[in-house]
């Protein structure tokens, strides 16, 4: 009885430990799987993120380089010799020749707001006059003294100022004589320009883009950059998981670009491979376990019947195989009891021989 459990035991042991070696293996490779899953995952997200890093740099030195353009255009009308003799001999000119210093500045006007499509309005003010020269009009027009004093408290001595003021930002040039405002040449800015020209240097990385005023407030955005700035504002516990940003600061302007790209859509690869993972190795294990079974059926129980009958043969003097059960032992099984018989045969012969002899 010792004998036959410790039979059954050694069994059942065997066949538990082939299952916790094929679980262990399937858990191994998935380990494995999912371990090199998630290093490819987070270089992508490094790749993207520094991706999308350098493409809000060059959308931010873009928008410099547009501002850098007009900032030398508006020096060089500063300096243009007609604008200077219309504001210093305003008084002395007759109506012809003042219509036609006014067609030429418009001129003027209009050739660098074709420079740039960022470019609202340029206005040259010429506070002396009370007159405003705007671009694309042949006459002049009376001077908005609200906006001049705005503009003019905004603006700074020594080159190109930025403001922004009633909604739109102002590029600001003042000329002084004798320390009294000459003319100023202001050009506008609206956000939809801008809105539009971020829409043009988006591309399929980057989901979105906001340029931020210096108080947070937003003065532009593209694509969906307020919603993903409204996800990155709110109370969350890690936001940077749900998308990627990066920053630029535009200097010159006095504000900051940034941009969002959203990290499902991006790594929505990576996840579908860690899924079909997942389901494969669930798959491979039950497989393997239905092999198992199969295994244990087919070959070890078989096997173990022979065993247990060469074992059981001393007991009972039984040595054939008894079996209803259909396998591929069949054959086995025969040419086992076959022989068995044939065994039992000679030894009867021999044992009817020595009694004979005796």
């Amino acid at each position: 009885m010792i004998q036959k459990t410790q039979k059954l035991s050694l069994k059942k042991s065997a066949f538990v430990r082939l299952i916790v070696i094929t679980v262990c293996a399937v858990l191994i490779f998935y380990i494995i799987g999912l371990t090199i899953n998630n290093a490819g995952m987070q270089n992508v997200r490094a790749d993207l993120q520094q991706a999308l890093v350098t493409h809000t740099q060059y959308i931010a030195n873009q928008i410099e380089q547009d501002f850098n353009r007009l900032d030398f255009f508006m020096l060089e009308l500063m300096s243009d010799k007609e604008l200077m003799r219309y504001a210093l001999s305003y008084s002395l000119l007759d109506d012809y020749e003042r219509l036609s210093y006014i067609k030429s500045l418009a001129d003027r006007e209009y050739m660098i707001k074709r420079s740039s499509d960022l470019v609202d309005m340029v206005r040259i003010m010429l506070p002396n006059q009370y007159r405003t020269i705007i671009t694309d009009q042949a006459l002049y027009t009376e001077l908005d003294e609200t906006m001049y004093a705005e503009l003019l408290a905004r603006s700074a001595r020594g080159g190109v100022s930025y403001a922004d003021w009633d909604n739109r930002l102002w590029m600001l040039l003042v000329r002084y004589d004798q320390n009294r405002p000459l003319f100023m040449i202001a050009i506008s800015i609206s956000p939809d320009s801008l809105a539009e020209r971020l829409s043009q240097l988006r591309n399929e990385q980057v989901d979105g883009l906001v340029l931020l005023r210096e108080d947070d407030n937003v003065f532009a955005s593209s694509g969906d950059g307020l919603s993903l700035l409204d996800a990155q504002r709110a109370p969350v516990t890690k936001p940077q998981q749900s998308f990627f940003f990066a920053s630029a600061q535009l200097e010159q302007m006095g504000m900051h670009l940034y941009g969002y790209s959203r990290v499902n859509e991006k790594l929505a690869p990576f996840v579908t491979y860690r899924m079909n993972l997942w389901v494969l190795s669930l798959i491979a294990l039950v497989l393997m376990l239905l092999y198992i079974l199969y295994y244990w059926h087919a070959i070890m129980r078989p096997i173990n019947d022979i065993f247990n009958t060469m074992r059981a043969a001393g007991e009972n003097g039984n040595f054939l195989i008894k079996t209803t059960q259909k396998s591929e032992f069949d054959d086995i099984y025969a040419q086992y009891n076959e022989m068995v018989e044939h065994i039992e045969e000679l030894a009867g012969q021999v044992y009817e021989e020595q009694y004979r002899a005796q």
